[in-house]
């Protein structure tokens, strides 16, 4: 019980864990006991009948190691992990720095099988969504994560294939009993094991993702009769947990990269810290590699198709690697973005979705979200991000193909939130409201509107100015210094603690002046300032002026009533106010 983490916890709390871990104490690992196997299954390595042994040269690694390779040795050889081998196969060792606890430096002897991977054939099990897990776990007051104790040498391996996974080391010639690190297939082993396990409580009462198992429950009485049903199962497949690595009854918890709690959920700083503190790339494999890292979390960020375009065309084999100013602004506001994500809500699968589109010049982007009540007034919270660029031909469609390509990606893109469920779509494009009554449309947009058919939909029309959640950002060049990042804030101090966002519709204490030019797809951008004169909104083909006394006749949102501009030092133009955009084809 002394390594069992319980800070935090109530009386209550604290001896309702204690009483469930003295009872299951068979299941839970300590340092310095003997690791047992699981009865659950075993690994094989089937590879092709001529294959001959594969026999690798072992690397020289630094005198400093090899305390460290000859100590873990003798503690697997203690725990039957490995035995000692005159096997025809050789791969050679590697020592490789792992996360510690307590904070202590430490090593993982590994053993670098690639060329046995290579004639291995690969056995594929599905790993789980890991947003369906994270979905799941809305209106939950508690969390407990399970951590197995080194669960890959849990997995004992069939006879005939232990001497595949044979090493050598300075003292001697050894292979393995149980299932090692960096094998093909391994994953799939032990995802495979773990829902037989589980079966019948997994996506019920826990979730499991390889080793990482998360409970929830709705009060601690429904919390622990689920712990102790996991804790049943594990038992009776002899799997055992390391105790130091489990925690119990949270209100927030680190789950697979995320940090999941009552409100909502939100990046883990620890892995955002990676990204924020990314060097600049220097070719296109370090831009890979970023973009791969940033990708993650894409679900928090407004637009991150279109933030990211001048990124990932560097990574197109027709172009030569040229970092630009674009590339640098594109690359500094993924991470100002990252830092400043915002805690997206859980889906209430009782409530009605709300999917907001839009389409740029560029790009497309969704936001899936829902109407919650704050403080007694309704706000829509976001769910989740998603976008895309357009390619070369997309990109030549016009309005009402590219702001339909929008809705249906979005649908698409959210489907297991939406199919079945009745839900409202809005774009600012207006006619777009009428697309199931549209007489003789293009012949996509007929396979379109019959792919939409299966959906028990309806579609809102939000002019562009009132729809800047999807708006603000699909609508500007993603290689536009102006590219901002989606924010709920309101006022300008609240630029770096993005809040909830509520539109204001009336125009009587502040008076904007918007100027349009027309771009080649029709659309235009706006910049919006104060004017105590009046209010003019100008276009290509009409000019329409406004005074105090027809203010109602436009849907100006007064987003600064202050009548201050709202700026940042990253994210906007000195020479401009509010940005804002709109689409004369919406009007």
């Amino acid at each position: 019980e002394s390594q069992i983490n319980m800070e935090n916890l109530n009386s209550e709390e604290k001896s309702s864990i204690q009483k469930i871990c003295k009872e299951y104490n068979d299941v839970l690992f300590v340092e310095g006991d003997s690791l047992s196997m699981t009865n659950a299954t075993m690994h094989s390595i089937p590879i092709p009948e001529n294959a001959n042994p594969i026999n690798t040269k072992p690397y020289r690694l630094p005198e400093s190691m090899k305390e460290v390779i000859n100590s873990e040795v003798s503690n697997m050889l203690n725990n039957h992990i490995i035995r000692s081998s005159t096997s025809p196969w050789n791969s050679p060792l590697l020592v490789v720095p792992k996360k510690s606890i307590d904070g202590e430096k430490k090593y993982r002897v590994v053993v670098d099988y690639r060329r046995l991977n290579d004639i291995t054939i690969g056995s594929v099990f599905p790993l789980p969504n890991i947003n369906e897990i994270l979905d799941q776990l809305g209106k939950a007051s508690y969390f407990s994560t399970l951590d197995l104790a080194n669960g890959y040498h849990q997995i004992p391996i069939i006879e005939n294939d232990r001497e595949k996974t044979a090493f050598s080391t300075n003292e001697g010639h050894y292979e393995f009993n149980r299932m090692p690190f960096g094998l093909k297939g391994a994953p799939a082993t032990f995802q495979r094991m773990m829902n037989n396990v589980l079966a019948g409580v997994n996506g019920i009462k826990c979730f499991v993702y390889l080793d990482d198992i998360v409970i929830y429950g709705y009060d601690l009485k429904d919390h622990n009769s689920r712990l102790i049903n996991v804790l049943q199962l594990l038992r009776k497949y002899n799997l055992k947990l390391q105790a130091k690595k489990c925690n119990f009854l949270r209100k927030e918890i680190n789950y697979l990269g995320h940090i999941i709690s009552t409100t909502g959920i939100k990046p883990d700083p620890s892995k955002i810290e990676s990204v924020s503190n990314f060097p600049t790339p220097q070719n296109q494999k370090q831009i890979k590699s970023f973009l791969g890292l940033a990708s993650y979390y894409r679900k928090f960020i407004n637009n991150f198709s279109s933030i990211a375009q001048p990124l990932t065309d560097r990574l197109r084999k027709t172009k030569s690697f040229i970092w630009d100013c674009h590339c640098d602004d594109a690359f500094k506001k993924l991470k100002i973005a990252l830092t400043n994500a915002p805690i997206l809500q859980y889906p209430d699968f009782e409530k009605p979705f709300l999917l907001t589109v839009d389409a740029s010049d560029y790009a497309i982007g969704a936001i899936l979200s829902q109407k919650v009540k704050i403080n007694g007034e309704e706000e829509d919270l976001p769910i989740a991000y998603a976008s895309r660029v357009l390619n070369t031909a997309e990109r030549h469609y016009p309005t009402i193909k590219k702001e339909c390509l929008a809705i249906i990606f979005a649908v698409r893109k959210f489907r297991p939130y939406i199919y079945g469920r009745k839900f409202i779509i809005i774009t600012d494009h207006r006619p777009l409201v009428w697309l199931k009554n549209i007489a003789n449309p293009a012949s996509i947009l007929i396979r379109w509107r019959l792919e939409l058919e299966e959906y028990d939909y309806e579609i809102k029309h939000k002019s562009g100015i009132l729809n800047s959640n999807a708006d603000a950002l699909s609508r500007i060049c993603p290689q536009s210094s102006d590219c901002n990042v989606a924010t709920r804030a309101k006022y300008k101090k609240d630029i770096q603690n993005p809040t909830y966002f509520k539109f204001s519709e009336s125009t009587h204490n502040s008076n904007i002046q918007t100027n349009s030019s027309q771009s080649n797809q029709s659309n235009s951008i706006s910049n919006y300032q104060s004017n105590s004169n009046s209010n003019s909104i100008n276009d290509s083909n009409s000019q329409i002026q406004s005074s105090s006394e027809n203010s109602n006749s436009e849907n100006i949102v007064d987003i600064n009533p202050n009548n201050s501009s709202i700026s940042h030092p990253n994210l906007s133009n000195e020479n401009s106010n509010v940005t804002s955009t709109s689409s004369k084809n919406s009007l």
